[in-house]
């Protein structure tokens, strides 16, 4: 939550991102009422003035006292980037590479442990070997309502897997409690990816094969997927751990 000299100015139910701008009078910030989300609030001394729909993910840019340069995407939607001075706002035109690649998403239903997506080939048959993705930790989300950042999970998936991306405990966007919950404890980040990996049978029912599941990750994440193997062997059969913590005493949030 956002405090100023004290005293809490947001509510409980958004999950504060950062402060993108502020003055003793205002600030823009970014916070979500889900995990998926980003909004832009305006908060002044009397009121909270959503500047950006809770359909999107947003980011602020750059800001002052008079100007704001935002981003907008979400699931289904490139990225779209405005101009808000005052009551004039204008689109500023896009001129990056969108990936050469359609996105075949599945949102599940959030759980009490997970936020989770799974990426199909554009026809799939299943059952198809399975592909975790995940990072699992502190500080670092993946389940988010920007299309773009999908890509190479999609790319995966068009091989001929389902890959599986899911927030579990231990990471950001929901609440400190949720983030708390795997101190001194990373199997419980295992344990969330297997719930994950059984709600996708559930949901995709015929889609995947449990008995061909892998799992891959980057830092925390390469670190949890070599755990993975360790302590569930039955059912992760194979690891990509990319860069895994190996010193603790020298992770970004020891």
């Amino acid at each position: 939550r956002l405090y100023k000299n004290g005293e809490a100015i947001t509510e409980p139910n958004w999950y504060g991102r950062a402060i993108g701008f502020s003055t003793a009078e205002v600030a823009v910030i970014e916070a979500a009422q889900h995990s998926a989300f980003n909004q832009l609030i305006k908060i002044t001394a009397d009121q909270a003035i959503e500047l950006t729909s809770a359909d999107y993910y947003s980011s602020l840019l750059a800001a002052n006292d008079d100007v704001l340069v935002l981003m907008q995407t979400n699931f289904t939607t490139d990225p779209s980037y405005q101009v808000i001075a005052g009551e004039k706002s204008f689109a500023i035109e896009d001129l990056s590479f969108a990936p050469n690649i359609a996105i075949n998403l599945t949102r599940l239903r959030d759980t009490n442990t997970n936020r989770s997506v799974v990426l199909l080939p554009e026809n799939p048959t299943g059952p198809l070997p399975v592909i975790m993705s995940p990072y699992g930790g502190p500080h670092a989300q993946l389940v988010l309502a920007t299309k773009r950042k999908y890509a190479l999970d999609q790319w995966f998936a068009n091989q001929g897997f389902a890959v599986i991306v899911s927030d579990g405990l231990g990471s950001p966007g929901v609440s400190v409690h949720w983030e708390h919950a795997i101190a001194k404890n990373f199997t419980a980040a295992v344990d969330c990816q297997i719930a994950a990996l059984q709600q996708a049978d559930q949901e995709l029912p015929g889609m995947l094969d449990l008995n061909r599941v892998g799992i891959r990750g980057w830092s925390f994440g390469g670190y949890l997927s070599a755990l993975a193997t360790m302590v569930r062997p039955d059912i992760f059969k194979v690891a990509v751990a990319g860069a895994p913590v190996t010193e603790w005493r020298l992770y970004d949030s020891a």
